[in-house]
């Protein structure tokens, strides 16, 4: 548990203000009790509580305004690092070489039994299907719509 402790600056504040040391520092609740705002931010009151109106009026200013937390250079910067052919190779490196426990297989299992299939999601499938065959060399089989090679038979080959 991570305790709060104010800096020299915040600890005279609060005398000056309570008339109290930080040490026996009350609750945001009984902050509430004496008409105190909490201030999350520094993590100690501050002020006179906001009357109805003015909150009114905050929360009015606030509405419709979007926080950016990235600028559109930088947003444009990811865009463009995550298509590239070495990001994704990367990517695809770090991935392949994760071990996944048994019991986290078991859970990923657990969750996806008895899950279906919208309507959309399986004509979407099933267009994606159409039109491939299995196909064989002896050795390896691919499906596919075309032949892949002289020596590839169709059909798929049984264990």
């Amino acid at each position: 548990m991570n305790i709060y402790m104010p800096s020299k600056k915040e600890t005279k504040q609060l005398v000056e203000y309570f008339g109290y040391h930080p040490i026996d520092y009350p609750t945001p609740k009984e902050l509430k009790r004496e008409g105190c705002e909490w201030n999350r931010s520094f993590g100690w009151p501050e002020g006179q509580p906001f009357s109805e109106e003015h909150k009114k009026a905050l929360s009015e200013s606030k509405l419709g305004v979007s926080r950016k937390s990235f600028s559109k250079t930088h947003l444009d910067n990811l865009k463009k690092s995550k298509n590239t052919k070495t990001f994704r190779k990367r990517m695809s490196e770090v991935h392949s070489n994760k071990i996944v426990t048994k019991s986290t297989r078991q859970k990923i299992r657990d969750n996806k039994t008895g899950l279906k299939h919208s309507e959309d999601a399986k004509k979407k499938i099933s267009e994606s299907q159409k039109g491939k065959k299995w196909w064989n060399n002896g050795k390896d089989v691919k499906f596919q719509i075309e032949c892949p090679g002289k020596n590839w038979k169709n059909g798929r080959i049984k264990k």
